[in-house]
């Protein structure tokens, strides 16, 4: 009962020196500042990471095979066919990928051709990221084909102003080269365009052009079951992605499959972008974390102050028979209440300025961006860790203190 008793008597009684009191407020004022902006920005930086990532979902499937070797397979592989007739799979979509060159009026410009078969608007949310047009893939009246293509490669060939103009697809029509006529080998197939999609991602956005899965493989020459890649979806179309279903479903198809295929999930289908959030995220709590080491050594200063300002007590103490251990033991534990203090002020405060922005949104980011709202995702894993950081900064520059209480004690005296 001793040190907890003369430590809140430390710690919150009136001392001689104003001054004192005022650095000890600095401390847990500081403290409590630090695991604010903690708490504050990682919750904003996953709401980033989860905005970005539902402009992903929207064309990306939430299951992806790919053959583990080469770039193509046979769709109707037995074991293919057995793993997605699965009662886990609600649906999937056979995809053919080909590079490709496309031509208006002159205008030429690289891109990629993506044939689908009719399931793909079951497996992708196609129709939420329509910009202008409608999504459809068949044949008109006159045997048009048409097709839907990113709004960046429409604008680049300047078909987003007009729809109807026919887009021109050069694919390679012989496997030997004829270097005297280059021409000779290229095929060209016009297309049209029924609408123009925006997934916010540059990479489809700049280069997909999609069309019905036969009339690509005609244009390049591929057979009737060739495809390099297939989409799955576990969920209903509208309904949010049960992670556990996910990866149960996963798991199985890859039980399936064997060695033969990879089975991707959105995170290793965007494994880049999660690498960077993850990267941008341990920077940020770094950064952070530093400022709030910087912070910390406030408490080295009120302890510091206190030690100065209770010496007639410490030699009391001496005298009564408290061992050294036992003094620093004292101090060491006033200066872990400084520092829990300001962390339960801090990680107090911090919650409910993130709960209040994510019911009520009052930060504005403005229009233009992803969300018109400044989006939080408050995880309490992250205020666990920023909690246990913070106490451990504040245990370290209290043990330093303590640890040197003699020494502060013996320089006042001189």
């Amino acid at each position: 009962m001793f040190i907890p008793f003369v430590t809140t008597r430390y710690l919150f009684s009136h001392k001689r020196h104003n001054t004192i009191n005022l650095i000890i407020a600095v401390s847990i004022v500081g403290v409590a500042v630090g695991t604010l902006a903690l708490i504050a920005v990682l919750s904003v930086l996953n709401g980033f990471e989860r905005v970005v990532e539902n402009s992903f979902t929207a064309f990306d499937p939430e299951l992806k095979i790919v053959p583990a070797t080469g770039n193509s397979f046979c769709v109707d592989d037995p074991l293919l066919q057995k793993a997605m007739n699965s009662a886990e799979v609600v649906t999937w979509c056979n995809v053919v990928e080909q590079d490709a060159l496309l031509g208006v009026n002159g205008k030429q410009s690289p891109a990629k051709v993506m044939g689908v078969d009719d399931n793909f608007a079951s497996v992708a949310k196609i129709d939420s990221l329509l910009w202008d047009g409608e999504f459809a893939l068949n044949h008109g009246d006159n045997d048009e084909i048409y097709g839907v293509i990113g709004i960046l490669l429409a604008h680049k060939l300047e078909t987003a102003v007009d729809l109807s103009m026919p887009i021109d697809l050069f694919s390679p029509k012989n496997k030997k080269i004829n270097t005297a006529r280059p021409e000779a080998n290229f095929s060209k197939t016009p297309f049209y365009c029924s609408g123009i999609f925006s997934s916010l991602q540059n990479k489809y956005d700049e280069a997909y052009f999609i069309l019905p899965i036969n009339d690509v493989r005609e244009a390049y020459m591929l057979p009737d079951n060739y495809a390099n890649y297939v989409d799955v979806r576990v969920s209903k179309l509208n309904a949010n992605t049960d992670k556990r279903v996910v990866n149960k479903t996963k798991n199985k198809i890859k039980e399936e499959l064997g060695d033969n295929d990879l089975v991707l999930d959105r995170y290793e289908q965007q494994a880049d972008f999660y690498k960077i959030s993850k990267i941008e995220k341990f920077s940020t709590f770094l950064i952070l974390s530093f400022i709030l080491l910087i912070a910390s050594f406030n408490i080295i200063g009120s302890l510091s102050m206190i030690v100065i300002e209770k010496r007639e007590d410490i030699s009391l103490f001496k005298a009564l028979g408290a061992t050294p251990s036992r003094i620093k033991k004292l101090f060491f534990v006033q200066g872990c209440g400084i520092s829990l203090l300001g962390t339960l002020c801090g990680t107090f405060f911090g919650v409910i300025i993130v709960l209040l922005q994510d019911k009520f949104g009052w930060l504005k980011m403005g229009d233009g961006y992803l969300s018109t709202v400044y989006p939080v995702d408050l995880y309490w894993s992250d205020v666990v860790m920023v909690v246990l950081v913070v106490i451990a900064m504040g245990a370290l520059a209290s043990w330093y203190t303590a640890y040197h209480v003699n020494d502060i004690n013996d320089n006042a005296k001189i």
